[in-house]
């Protein structure tokens, strides 16, 4: 396994960019259990100590992308942004998507059918609190 940790110092502008150049390297070409690690104080029944977020494989024979942010206090663990760079954007642009879907069994993309779930809000164990069809 590889683990990339983030600099504790923030730097110039030209440091900034190669380490984001390096995440998205690190990113392209990692393996099923490479794990990219943000720092921060941790859970380490989690995930090692002074880690806060994480880019994990869901499964390493299935694939699939699981992001964990970790607080070490009352803060949040995990927030999702999106702005536009625009002061009056096209009220159909939104800020935000969140979109689903699965295999067509061919090559490419189809949408969920009406029965299956396409989101799910639970807790930590996994258990559903609600399913979005």
């Amino acid at each position: 396994m590889r683990e990339m940790t983030a600099p504790k110092e923030k730097g110039s502008r030209e440091e900034l960019a190669e380490w984001v150049k390096e995440i998205a390297e690190f990113l392209r070409d990692r393996k099923a259990r490479d794990i990219l690690v943000l720092d921060l104080e941790g859970m380490t029944s989690i995930a090692d100590a002074n880690t806060f977020g994480e880019f994990d494989a869901i499964s390493g024979t299935g694939g699939g992308l699981q992001i964990t942010g970790l607080s070490d206090n009352t803060g949040r663990g995990l927030i999702v942004r999106g702005y536009i760079g625009d002061n009056d954007p096209t009220d159909t642009t939104s800020a935000m998507e969140f979109r689903a879907g699965k295999y067509n069994g061919v090559t490419g993309l189809t949408n969920m059918d009406a029965l299956e779930t396409v989101y799910l809000f639970g807790d930590a164990d996994g258990d559903g609190y609600m399913y979005i069809l």
